[in-house]
Protein backbone atom coordinates (compact mmCIF):
# COMPACT_ATOMS: atom_id res chain seq x y z
CA UNK A 1 0.00 0.00 0.00
CA UNK A 2 1.12 3.34 -1.09
CA UNK A 3 0.11 6.69 0.36
CA UNK A 4 0.60 10.26 -1.02
CA UNK A 5 -0.85 13.69 -2.07
CA UNK A 6 -4.06 13.26 -4.43
CA UNK A 7 -3.04 13.72 -7.83
CA UNK A 8 0.63 12.55 -7.24
CA UNK A 9 2.37 9.85 -9.45
CA UNK A 10 2.44 6.64 -8.26
CA UNK A 11 5.86 6.71 -8.14
CA UNK A 12 6.50 9.62 -6.01
CA UNK A 13 3.82 7.99 -3.29
CA UNK A 14 5.79 6.24 -0.02
CA UNK A 15 5.36 3.00 0.84
CA UNK A 16 3.49 1.87 3.94
CA UNK A 17 4.77 -1.44 4.31
CA UNK A 18 3.18 -2.01 7.91
CA UNK A 19 -0.19 -1.78 6.64
CA UNK A 20 -1.25 -5.60 7.07
CA UNK A 21 -4.89 -5.60 7.76
CA UNK A 22 -7.85 -4.11 5.62
CA UNK A 23 -11.33 -4.32 6.52
CA UNK A 24 -14.50 -5.22 4.30
CA UNK A 25 -13.66 -4.75 0.89
CA UNK A 26 -17.49 -4.98 -0.54
CA UNK A 27 -20.89 -6.26 -1.56
CA UNK A 28 -23.07 -7.95 -3.89
CA UNK A 29 -26.33 -6.73 -5.06
CA UNK A 30 -29.61 -7.55 -5.85
CA UNK A 31 -32.47 -5.79 -7.78
CA UNK A 32 -35.31 -4.29 -6.53
CA UNK A 33 -38.56 -4.20 -7.92
CA UNK A 34 -39.65 -0.79 -9.56
CA UNK A 35 -42.93 -1.76 -11.20
CA UNK A 36 -45.25 1.25 -11.49
CA UNK A 37 -49.03 0.80 -11.64
CA UNK A 38 -48.78 1.73 -15.62
CA UNK A 39 -45.95 -1.22 -16.75
CA UNK A 40 -47.08 -4.46 -18.57
CA UNK A 41 -43.82 -6.10 -17.59
CA UNK A 42 -41.84 -6.20 -13.91
CA UNK A 43 -39.37 -3.69 -14.26
CA UNK A 44 -36.04 -3.82 -11.86
CA UNK A 45 -33.26 -1.84 -11.26
CA UNK A 46 -29.89 -2.61 -9.32
CA UNK A 47 -29.32 -1.77 -5.90
CA UNK A 48 -26.09 -1.57 -3.97
CA UNK A 49 -26.57 -1.08 -0.31
CA UNK A 50 -24.00 1.39 1.08
CA UNK A 51 -20.81 -0.81 1.96
CA UNK A 52 -19.00 -1.07 5.88
CA UNK A 53 -16.42 1.89 6.25
CA UNK A 54 -12.99 0.55 5.39
CA UNK A 55 -10.56 0.57 8.28
CA UNK A 56 -6.63 -0.25 8.48
CA UNK A 57 -4.59 -1.94 10.10
CA UNK A 58 -0.90 -1.42 10.91
CA UNK A 59 1.59 -2.92 12.94
CA UNK A 60 3.58 -0.13 14.54
CA UNK A 61 7.02 1.10 13.68
CA UNK A 62 8.69 4.25 14.70
CA UNK A 63 11.19 4.09 12.71
CA UNK A 64 9.53 4.17 9.91
CA UNK A 65 9.26 7.54 8.47
CA UNK A 66 6.89 6.70 5.76
CA UNK A 67 4.68 5.78 7.99
CA UNK A 68 5.45 8.88 10.87
CA UNK A 69 4.24 10.77 8.39
CA UNK A 70 0.90 8.92 7.15
CA UNK A 71 0.29 9.28 10.48
CA UNK A 72 1.33 13.28 10.55
CA UNK A 73 -1.08 14.20 7.76
CA UNK A 74 -4.15 11.91 8.95
CA UNK A 75 -3.93 13.69 12.48
CA UNK A 76 -3.66 17.22 10.88
CA UNK A 77 -6.86 16.42 8.83
CA UNK A 78 -4.64 16.70 5.54
CA UNK A 79 -5.87 13.21 4.60
CA UNK A 80 -9.32 13.73 5.25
Amino acid sequence: MKWGPSGAAVSAMKPLINCKALGATGQTGSFVDCTTLIDKSKQFISDLPEGPEKSLGFIDDPSNTAFAAFLNAAQSAVLR
